[in-house]
C-alpha cells in the first residue's frame, strides 16, 4: 500500500514539475491565466479572512471580550494606562525599525 501511494505522489510531482517547466517556457495561455488569477484571488481572500480573524482573536485576548460592540463599555472599566499602552505596544511591534 505504501509503495502505491509513493508511486502516485511521485507521478503527481513529476507531472507538476513538467507542467511548471512548460508554463515557464511558453507562458500561460488565456484559460491558464484565468485560473492563475482565480487562485490568487482565492488565496488573497483567505489571507484577508485570516488576518481579520487574527485581529479579533488578539482583541479578545488583550481586552478580555469577544464582542466588539461591548468593547467601548469594557474600555471604560480598565485603567487609563492600558488604553494608552495597548495601541502603543501594537505600533511598536508593527514598526520595530525606528532609526
Amino acid at each position: 500500500m505504501k509503495s502505491f501511494l509513493m508511486t502516485q505522489i511521485s507521478a503527481a510531482w513529476i507531472a507538476f514539475c513538467g507542467g511548471w517547466q512548460l508554463l515557464r517556457r511558453e507562458g500561460p495561455g488565456q484559460v491558464q491565466f484565468w485560473f492563475i488569477a482565480l487562485a490568487i484571488g482565492i488565496a488573497s481572500g483567505f489571507a484577508a479572512l485570516f488576518f481579520r480573524k487574527g485581529i479579533e482573536g488578539l482583541q479578545s485576548f488583550l481586552y478580555g471580550t469577544d464582542n466588539v460592540q461591548t468593547l467601548h463599555s469594557f474600555a471604560q472599566s480598565i485603567p487609563w494606562y492600558w488604553i494608552l499602552m495597548i495601541p502603543a505596544l501594537g505600533g511598536a511591534i508593527g514598526r520595530p525599525n525606528l532609526a
